[in-house]
This record gives C-alpha cells, sequence and structure tokens, in this order.
C-alpha cells in the first residue's frame, strides 16, 4: 500500500485518533467505597467501589461502576461546615438508623440522597 492511499488522521477530536469522551466523564466526580448493602435514597446498593457525581439538571446523585448504576433523586442544602474545595462524597446516618449519601461541592452546597 502507497502512502498515498494511506488513511490520514486529523486533529479533530471526531478522527478516531483521540480517545472519545462522553459528557458525563468531563464532569467532576468523587469515589466512594461502600463495604457492605445499604438503603439509600429507598434502593438497596450493592458494595464495591463506585464513581460519585452529581446530574443537577435532573437533581440525582449518581453511583456507578462497571457493573452498576444508580440515579437518586438528591435535595440540596447548604454546607455543614467550612467550604471544600474539592468535591468529596461520604454516608452519615440518620435518625432512625437511615443512611444518606453526601456528595459536598466545591461551591459549597451538598447534596444528599
Amino acid at each position: 500500500m502507497s502512502l498515498a492511499h494511506a488513511r490520514a488522521l486529523s486533529d479533530a477530536p471526531t478522527s478516531g485518533f483521540f480517545a472519545r469522551v462522553t459528557e458525563v466523564e468531563r464532569g467532576p466526580s468523587a469515589a466512594l467505597e461502600i463495604a457492605e448493602r445499604v438503603r439509600l435514597g429507598g434502593r438497596m446498593i450493592d458494595p464495591g467501589l463506585y464513581r460519585v457525581r452529581v446530574d443537577e439538571a435532573r437533581e440525582r446523585v449518581v453511583l456507578e461502576n462497571d457493573d452498576r448504576t444508580y440515579a437518586l433523586t438528591a435535595f440540596f442544602r447548604r454546607a455543614r461546615g467550612p467550604a471544600s474545595f474539592a468535591m468529596n462524597t461520604w454516608l452519615e446516618h440518620g435518625d432512625a438508623g437511615r443512611t444518606y449519601i453526601v456528595v459536598r461541592l466545591a461551591r459549597g452546597l451538598e447534596w444528599f440522597a
């Protein structure tokens, strides 16, 4: 095959030369390790390492790993305690044995489900 017939790759992001990145992967996210099955937002969540992000347009906290994706209805509130500079997530135990997932954004807001 001569070079005249070789396929040229351009520098355009859609040329196949660059890895494709979805809109979801561009947003901020944090990692959360769940050690045992837990009920969050009315759903039973299996143990594992999850990538956590906030879908503000749909008001959801999304947990995803290679096997599963959970989208939990979320509410936002002012951050309790000092504001952080990076996204952070943790599990918080509330009244009557209920467990919440809290996602703190850099803007001083927390989303919880």
